[in-house]
């Protein structure tokens, strides 16, 4: 018996989909997620943007480890180069993890963890320059000491 390993030994397999016993048909992702901290300073605006070939289906949510006094707006965007409050608008700065929630279809300013509604949105491609980057927007003093970040999760179903 052979004790080489090499790069076909055991062959490799690349699972693009799978298909559920109950037969279903169709294409699964894996969702993934991407982690954006962000520094405590005034009108600070960070961008993700869409890294993927295709649409996504997209969900932002923010937190703060340390809290502050000013407001947080998320949402989705062009080109990742103006606040976005689709997702939250005025959202508070306390220490929490926040949600958008979503009461008749209208996002809650101060939303936070435990909402009914953890909307999800669809940003295009990158580099379309049409909906596909989301931002989060600090609208707080330049002496800010919030320590917090946005977390994106996302599926890619544009493929």
């Amino acid at each position: 018996m052979s004790t080489a390993i090499s790069r076909t030994a055991p062959t490799p397999v690349t699972v693009h989909s799978i298909v559920p016993a109950s037969g279903a048909t169709g294409t699964y992702f894996v969702p993934l997620a991407v982690h954006i901290p962000h520094p405590a300073s005034a009108g600070t605006r960070l961008a993700w943007i869409n890294p993927e070939a295709g649409t996504v289906l997209a969900h932002a949510f923010y937190y703060f480890s340390t809290g502050g006094t000013g407001t947080v707006d998320v949402g989705v965007v062009s080109d990742g180069t103006v606040a976005g409050s689709s997702f939250i608008d005025g959202g508070t700065m306390t220490v929490q993890v926040h949600y958008p929630e979503s009461v008749a279809g209208t996002v809650a300013a101060s939303a936070t963890a435990g909402g009914e509604d953890i909307r999800y949105q669809l940003v295009g491609p990158g580099g379309t320059g049409t909906n596909n980057s989301i931002t989060i927007t600090l609208n707080e003093a330049a002496t800010s000491t919030a320590v917090g970040g946005m977390i994106i999760h996302y599926f890619p179903i544009g493929r």
